[in-house]
């Protein structure tokens, strides 16, 4: 069975726009609910979009194993800056505190 590469780096780039509209849905809500500043959303946002061309320009010219591991790290980087705080602010912003209070501290 051969193994092709090209196919792995079409996955990849599908990843990169996926992740890319994962990540601006998530900022979108967040900017919305916990009236996050237009300035942090501003550069986690064109950062997500330095990311993506980045990868795509430039890591598709290499090895699938390359991008791979990129796209590893900045996701890593990506849920290391969240840490689930958000999940945990909006439950103290609701108004019902003490569902969505016990829900956050299930998913904890």
């Amino acid at each position: 069975m051969k193994f092709d590469i090209k196919l792995l780096e079409f996955y990849s780039n599908i990843f990169d726009i996926i992740f890319l509209l994962i990540t601006l849905l998530f900022y979108l809500l967040f900017l919305f609910k916990l009236n996050f500043t237009k300035l942090k959303f501003n550069f986690i946002f064109f950062l997500s979009i330095f990311k993506f061309l980045l990868n795509f320009f430039l890591f598709h010219k290499f090895n699938f194993y390359i991008s791979f591991l990129y796209n590893f790290i900045w996701f890593i980087i990506f849920k290391g800056y969240n840490n689930l705080k958000p999940l945990h602010m909006i439950s103290h912003t609701n108004t019902n505190t003490t569902t969505t209070t016990h829900l956050t501290h299930k998913l904890h």
